[in-house]
């Protein structure tokens, strides 16, 4: 999927191959910064309101010194004016990515934010349950660390790189990330959530080390008002092994369905159920 002609770089429209950072940029030496995917479709931004808190909690947490006019509607304006420019209104994957700029490990110039805006057009609008499940598998050759900042989408994210180069080099769709107690995290792109015999759902709690995804806090929600119980614990290998189903979700993509782990194949029965009843009304995801 090629991205748009032009990026949004500090409000200012750029070819999409214009070079943007220089050699000295923190977040090309150190990981310095964080990035948002959002679905958007038409004039809307799909689960925006978690995307705006995730994003501004996201500055404040990594120390980013706010521009006082960076508020709700400017980040939704400057995301629209660039999915118009790329003609990827009717549907498209947005990264807005923050990094600090340039300067040494301990002297940044300063703590000012810039903001880089990409699109890419998607194929179809709304979310819909993939018929052919996912083959997923566990990558074990590095630890993803449950600490303060793991709930948040950084830029350093070499683990999630190294376990989808894992992912495709084993013929699977995606891998699952372990973290310092050998318990599941998420996946390369997505939250996990498994469902027992008796329809109990479970997915990793915040302090397992998992991203703070907002279509994850999004189900969690919907399920508690649909009458599912959902679990939030610490996930072994071993559950997953034992489930009866178990799906991905992240904002672009919805509810994943997985097929298998290793020897183990999942049902997609009650999967389907789930998203249906979650994916019910039309303005659910606004």
């Amino acid at each position: 999927m090629q991205p748009g002609k032009f990026l949004l770089l500090d409000g200012k429209l750029l070819e999409n191959d214009a070079p943007v950072l220089s050699a000295n940029n923190r977040s090309f030496r150190y990981g310095d910064g964080f990035f948002e995917t959002i679905r958007w479709e038409g004039d809307t931004a799909l689960l925006w309101h978690y995307h705006v808190e995730r994003f501004f909690d996201s500055l404040r947490k990594l120390s980013f010194e706010v521009p006082t006019h960076w508020n709700d509607a400017f980040l939704r304006d400057a995301i629209a004016r660039i999915v118009k420019k790329n003609g990827h209104d009717v549907a498209a994957r947005v990264r807005c990515t923050v990094f600090r700029g340039e300067g040494g490990l301990y002297d940044a110039n300063n703590n000012q934010p810039h903001l880089l805006i990409q699109t890419w057009p998607l194929q179809n609008t709304g979310f819909t349950l993939n018929a052919n499940g996912l083959d997923i598998c566990i990558y074990r050759n590095s630890v993803k660390a449950a600490d303060n900042f793991s709930a948040l989408k950084t830029n350093s994210a070499l683990p999630y790189v190294l376990a989808a180069t894992y992912a495709k080099k084993h013929k699977c769709n995606d891998s699952i990330l372990l973290n310092q107690w050998n318990r599941v995290t998420d996946t390369s792109i997505a939250n996990i959530f498994y469902i027992d015999k008796k329809n109990i759902i479970y997915t990793p709690s915040l302090s397992e080390g998992c991203v703070s995804g907002v279509m994850r806090k999004y189900i969690i929600e919907k399920l508690e008002k649909i009458g599912l119980t959902l679990i939030e614990q610490p996930v072994s290998t071993a559950d997953l092994a034992s489930a009866s189903g178990v799906f991905l979700t992240n904002a672009v993509r919805g509810i994943q369905w997985v097929k298998s782990l290793d020897t183990a194949f999942y049902s997609i029965n009650f999967v389907a159920e789930i998203t249906k009843k979650i994916f019910l009304e039309k303005d659910n995801s606004k």
